[in-house]
């Protein structure tokens, strides 16, 4: 029986075009190791589907015929995997001819790492963060006040490199092996047998955040997480979410999920600390709001839709829906 070294599982979301171009880059990537690709479909309206079983018949599909969402999806993958490593893949990646390989090398020779992120590329070759720090109270109210829009970066690296550097992987040194908190979920490389006994990711995050928790639950098991440099990879950021504008809806579930994490993994008295964040934060985040229009102009500032993000999150700090409340 042939062993497959990586099950590669890509979740999409109406991306048909990225997709194809992941794929193709797996295809190239493959640098004759054993892979097997699985595509769940959370059920795409641009024929995502169709064309997964027309143009690349070698890749699983799983058509799934409602949305249930990245990490449910995720799950479907792991299930289905059988590789000695799993890699948990974003449609809007894409790989170079050695990214596969590097990687497998890697953590071959490392089996103390459970997880490994590697060097990312914007479209444009910038370097993307990857490798950070667990979500926290000082990054959650850095958010919140739009702190990395205010203050100028230039001024930000030359005068709080170190701090920075351990509560924003912005500020990192990107070049260096390093072990860390969390990877990015786009690109999380994953030992087999570190996934069977951390288990499947945390379905109540639903997406966002949920590569925090499993990269938490990982450590939790013994394992390493570990940013290397070493292979490298595209990231075009993000077609199925839009990131270019304010998201109602990712904003408060990034901000609800960030309360789940810290329900899931830290003592009572820091997501209390969190929720006062979000209370208390309102006013600022109102202030910030109706400032907004002079520096961007009006319609990128979506004021209105702010403020209502902003009165809706103090809401679910004040309540908690069900689903942090009673989170194991």
């Amino acid at each position: 029986m042939l062993i497959v070294d990586i099950s590669i599982i890509i979740v999409n979301y109406n991306t048909k075009e990225d997709l194809i171009n992941c794929l193709e880059s797996v295809y190239r990537a493959q640098a004759g190791l054993k892979i097997q690709t699985i595509v769940i479909d959370n059920n795409s309206k641009d024929g995502s589907a169709e064309m997964v079983e027309t143009s690349f018949p070698d890749v699983e599909l799983i058509a799934n015929k409602d949305n249930v969402g990245f990490v449910a999806a995720s799950n479907q993958g792991i299930r289905h995997a059988k590789g000695r490593y799993i890699l948990l893949l974003n449609p809007d990646t894409i790989l170079f001819e050695d990214t596969l390989e590097k990687s497998v090398e890697y953590m071959d020779a490392r089996p103390d790492v459970g997880c490994l992120g590697i060097k990312t590329l914007t479209a444009k070759g910038n370097i993307f963060p990857n490798g950070n720090t667990f979500p926290s109270e000082i990054k959650t109210l850095a958010r919140l006040l739009m702190l990395r829009e205010i203050l100028p970066n230039k001024w930000i690296r030359k005068r709080l490199p170190h701090i920075m550097g351990k509560v924003a992987s912005a500020y990192a040194d990107r070049e260096q092996e390093r072990e860390v908190d969390m990877v990015g979920g786009f690109y999380l490389f994953l030992r087999a047998d570190a996934v069977k006994q951390a288990g499947e990711l945390e379905e109540a995050y639903w997406a966002d955040i949920e590569d925090s928790d499993y990269c938490c639950m990982l450590k939790k098991a013994g394992w390493k997480v570990v940013y290397w440099p070493g292979a490298s990879m595209i990231h075009l950021i993000g077609s199925s979410i839009e990131r270019r504008t304010f998201s109602l809806d990712t904003y408060l579930r990034v901000n609800e999920n960030t309360m789940l994490f810290f329900k899931r993994h830290y003592p009572a008295r820091r997501l209390l600390a969190l929720r006062a964040i979000y209370v208390f934060g309102v006013l600022p985040q109102i202030l910030i709001a109706l400032l907004l229009p002079v520096c961007l102009g009006s319609e990128k500032a979506q004021t209105f839709t702010r403020i209502k993000g902003a009165l809706v999150l103090a809401k679910s700090a004040l309540i908690l829906p069900e689903r942090i409340r009673y989170a194991r």
